[in-house]
């Protein structure tokens, strides 16, 4: 009861709360998506994942080895700053 109102609700009611929360989640979901996709489409967002210690293997051979083409890229991209100076 809400203020002397009994609340009832009906199947149709669930039906239809149920597809505003997929339509929500789905509008968040391409909202995201679209938000951060130059984090996937651009070349120097994408090698500087190799700052992440989560992307660095464990293996030591591995690690000396680890990253040298985002390394590339990124001084590619930042060289005319770098020779600035």
């Amino acid at each position: 009861m809400l203020k002397g109102v009994e609340l009832r609700s009906r199947p149709a009611d669930i039906e239809r709360l149920a597809g505003k929360q997929q339509h929500i989640a789905t509008s968040i979901e391409e909202y995201i998506d679209s938000r951060f996709e130059s984090l996937v489409d651009n070349p120097v967002l994408s090698a500087a994942e190799i700052f992440g210690m989560k992307y660095w293997p464990q293996n030591h051979a591995e690690l000396a080895m680890c990253g040298e083409d985002q390394i590339k890229i990124l001084k590619m991209h930042y060289q005319p700053l770098l020779q600035l100076n």
